[in-house]
């Protein structure tokens, strides 16, 4: 099939359009392309880009659960349109491959709480993908480090809506399989934004605190893996109405670090990083300026 009649056959996926009209209210468009030419460990991605306001959806056109493949990406769009909250990269900064494959899954087992059960109501399954997930990620994956196994099954509990008898028959007693149970108490409950967000925060502690207790483990070799973390990523959080309405300083405060061009706002109650200001339109005096004349909910839609 044509690449444009796979695209005018996605147009009739009703949810397509739901998420469609959601994002030209937000002043963005989604923009869909095939990945099947792509080598990669994900079968389908997205991919927001803030400053041109598109979301980005690449799909395997010729793959046999396109549909479901397709909807799984719409459901992100629409946790992104809704506010929850995403791990995002400072730029101009390098960050180690094995760093960023790990934030990649503490976001997506994040918003996969929420995004499977979501599919399901909406009628789609990935079956053949799920079948692959066990065999390859669970039952073939021996020889991963025992905090992305731990993720791993806590991905196959998701998809699958709870463990297989069998799966779980086959990880009991195991290191990692204890991992995966804490981690799926710490996610567990991630219905909003601010409570997805803390949860994410919770599962960034508990890889620090694993990685402090189990000196074999050499996936993260400097610091902790909070402190390390916090170099490179930060999460935007959701204001409330209550929150918009105060002044932007009397919740936030602005740093800017010595090698970095963009000021870092920070949530004075816990010094978090929630996001940037441009440094190239915004000096040091324009941004502490408009932190002290402007509401908070202004200062953080810029």
């Amino acid at each position: 099939m044509l690449a444009n009649d796979v695209l005018f056959e996605l147009e009739k996926i009703s949810f397509f359009q739901e998420i469609k009209k959601k994002a030209k209210e937000r002043n963005f468009i989604v923009e869909v392309s095939d990945c099947s030419h792509k080598i990669d460990i994900a079968l389908a991605s997205h991919y927001v880009d803030y400053a041109q306001k598109i979301i980005s959806i690449e799909v395997p056109f010729n793959n046999v659960e396109l549909n479901a493949l397709f909807v799984h990406e719409l459901i992100h769009a629409e946790l992104f349109l809704k506010g929850f909250p995403r791990i995002l990269r400072y730029p101009d900064i390098e960050i180690p491959e094995s760093l960023d494959y790990c934030a990649t899954m503490i976001e997506n087992m994040a918003h996969h709480y929420y995004l499977y059960p979501r599919l399901q109501e909406l009628g789609f399954r990935h079956s053949y993908a799920n079948e692959s997930w066990i065999t390859d990620k669970v039952f073939g994956s021996q020889g991963e480090y025992i905090i992305d196994r731990a993720l791993n099954i806590l991905e196959c509990d998701y998809r699958e809506l709870g463990l297989p008898p069998d799966v779980e028959k086959f990880l009991k007693n195991r290191a990692d399989y204890s991992l995966y149970r804490r981690f799926k108490r710490l996610y567990k409950g991630s219905d909003t934004p601010r409570l997805m967000r803390t949860n994410i925060l919770s599962i960034i502690r508990e890889i620090s605190n694993f990685n402090k207790r189990d000196n074999r483990n050499n996936e993260i070799n400097n610091k902790s893996f909070r402190d390390t973390f916090d170099n490179y990523f930060y999460i935007p959080v959701k204001l409330n109405d209550q929150e918009k309405k105060l002044q932007a300083n009397k919740l936030f405060k602005i740093t800017r670090e010595v090698d970095q061009k963009h000021h870092r706002l920070r949530l004075l109650t816990n010094n978090e990083v929630v996001k940037l200001l441009n440094g190239d339109i915004y000096s040091k005096d324009q941004a502490r300026n408009f932190l002290d004349n402007s509401s908070a909910g202004e200062i953080y839609s810029v």
